[in-house]
């Protein structure tokens, strides 16, 4: 029987044991780096939605309590004594890392009286579109934020406004008068009785 010298074969298998030692750390290590970024992030998250959350609902309460409060570009919010307030032009709020931002934008209409973009024919004195964002640095340093987008409006406004001819004409008057020569303040004849 002849014999055969083998040299080296070892020396590949052990490269070749190395290798798949190398890949399958290399597969747990980036399974456990995944977890950790997971739930990290997902208690950034859960904060962030509660801010967020708790923003929408702190200027609703805002709205509810006093339109005439919604006078702010840009202002972060204060619950001084369990009322909420804003803390002013251009003003934001930390939590640890994360940082809320509420920012006000006039709504425009258009002769439908539906909301188009500014400028429109009139500004809606009664409606404010609001944009609260959080956001926040994830431990990787990759920015994140959240945001909700809502329009707000004075439902306890007693304002009403007929501002075409055809609006006056929906009932009976009895001695009063819509002109057909409406300048822009309108005109409405009223007669005595």
């Amino acid at each position: 029987m002849k014999q055969y010298l083998v040299k080296g074969q070892s020396l590949l298998e052990i490269i070749v044991a190395v290798a798949l030692f190398s890949m399958a750390a290399a597969f747990v290590g980036s399974i456990i780096l995944d977890a950790l970024t997971v739930s990290s992030d997902g208690g950034e998250y859960s904060e962030a939605l509660h801010r967020l959350s708790e923003g929408v609902e702190a200027v609703r309460s805002i709205r509810d309590f006093a339109w005439n409060e919604l006078t702010f570009n840009q202002s972060g919010l204060s619950n001084a004594g369990g009322t909420w307030s804003f803390l002013g032009e251009g003003t934001t709020e930390q939590f640890g890392g994360l940082s809320r931002t509420i920012v006000f934008q006039n709504v425009c209409r258009d002769s439908g009286r539906a909301i188009t973009s500014c400028p429109g024919l009139y500004t809606d004195p009664h409606t404010k579109t609001m944009t609260a964002t959080v956001s926040w640095q994830g431990w990787t340093g990759i920015p994140k934020s959240l945001t909700q987008t809502l329009n707000l409006t004075n439902w306890l406004s007693r304002g009403w406004a007929e501002d075409i001819l055809a609006d006056f004409g929906d009932g009976e008057f009895t001695g009063t008068a819509a002109s057909s020569t409406m300048t822009n303040d309108g005109s409405v004849i009223l007669a005595a009785q």
